[in-house]
């Protein structure tokens, strides 16, 4: 039996490259029909791992039902493999059937009673089914695991979600509270309480209560950054920028710790602060294109808009397919007035768009464009004429 997710990708991998083999190399014909051979020549395990790939293959695919029952033949060939299990519940999740979820992640749960990711998995799909309660009891489970392998914030937003859903919020703000009390070195409970507050949108307890975790432990990653982004939520850019700073020394490898802390400082004004950051990511990720987008940003925001320029295509070169590059893209070339480009980059931004929000602004930006340059009525006629096209 293969366990650990890394392992069922492996032998997904293997799988797929067998069936291509055959698909690509099949065996010669002797024109007889040799399909009922060649299946009686299969191993339980070549079967097992074919029905698994099928899985995979219609999950892709969108057939869930075909999903569903190739997952159901390879348990039928082996029921000790919580991986199978896991496989089939995540398709039930994400058909919202979190009742049959619920019942199959149980089952693998009860094979590997110690993974705290499928308890998880667990307690999101009996919150997805309405079992508020049952879901609760696992994201406790969480939260008092001795191992701690299991990002504590997934666990945070999962039971916050739940008490939410379930109209408990109140009650689980007075637990943590009173778990603070009683256990006042505990980091966890002022992340939990803190993690309450943000979802309410109370920016100012939230960072109360982080600073009170500060207190207890002063180099902690955990604490500083959703500290930082409490601070940045409530335009306390002077403070944010203390604690990005922070967590750069602590962590200097994390390239989002630089561009949050360029940010902050554009905020405040300190243009050469700002720049002066990103010099240091890029010494550490020197190809990374976020890194120009935001030096971009902050050259625009000083007004050296040659240099934004640069920086923008710089992004575009080492990511042409990112939508967001295009957009800084465009914003320095209208900055430097130069319009028709401006306009190209936006209509770039809108060709790359991977979401709805991204389409919209794109569309608003490209709109804004010509009307500035008094080109809305050539605007609406090009869109005519290509669906005139079409």
């Amino acid at each position: 039996m293969i366990k650990g997710e890394e392992a069922m990708k492996s032998r997904y991998k293997l799988s797929l490259a067998i069936l291509a083999l055959m698909l690509l190399f099949p065996l010669p014909s002797s024109g007889e029909d040799n399909t009922q051979l060649k299946s009686e020549k299969m191993t339980p395990r070549e079967r097992l791992e074919t029905y698994l790939t099928l899985g995979e293959i219609y999950q892709k695919q969108k057939y869930p039902q075909k999903a569903i029952t190739a997952y159901q033949k390879a348990l039928k060939l082996d029921n000790r493999d919580p991986d199978i299990y896991k496989s089939l519940g995540k398709l039930y999740s994400e058909i919202k059937q979190f009742g049959n979820a619920a019942e199959i992640y149980q089952k693998a749960l009860n094979l590997s009673p110690d993974d705290e990711m499928l308890t998880q998995s667990l307690a999101e799909a009996y919150r997805g089914s309405g079992n508020y309660d049952r879901a609760i009891e696992l994201y406790k489970k969480l939260l008092n695991s001795p191992s701690n392998h299991y990002p504590r914030r997934f666990v945070f937003y999962g039971m916050i979600k739940t008490y939410q859903q379930a109209g408990k919020i109140n009650e689980l703000k007075n637990d943590t509270r009173k778990q603070i009390k009683e256990d006042p070195k505990n980091l966890d409970w002022y992340l939990l309480l803190g993690s309450i507050y943000q979802r309410e949108n109370n920016w100012e307890k939230s960072i109360a209560t982080y600073r009170q975790a500060l207190e207890i432990d002063p180099d902690n990653e955990n604490i500083l950054s959703p500290l930082a982004m409490a601070c940045n939520m409530r335009d306390m850019y002077p403070e944010a920028a203390k604690y990005y700073e922070r967590l750069i020394a602590l962590t200097p490898d994390q390239p989002w710790n630089y561009d949050s802390l360029a940010n902050a400082y554009i905020k405040t004004g300190e243009f050469e602060k700002a720049e002066d950051v990103l010099k240091r990511l890029l010494i550490i990720k020197p190809g990374q294109a976020s890194t120009y987008r935001t030096m971009a940003k902050v050259y625009l925001e000083g007004k050296k808009f040659t240099r934004a320029l640069e920086s923008a295509r710089q992004a575009v070169k080492i990511d042409p397919y990112e939508s967001q590059n295009y957009q800084i893209l465009a914003e320095a070339y209208e900055a430097k007035k130069e319009y028709s480009d401006a306009a190209g980059a936006y209509q770039k931004m809108l060709e790359y768009a991977s979401n709805s929000w991204e389409r919209k602004r794109a569309q608003s930006a490209l709109i804004k464009l010509y009307d500035k340059t008094g080109n809305l009525d050539e605007l609406a006629r090009q869109l005519e004429e290509k669906l005139n096209l079409n």
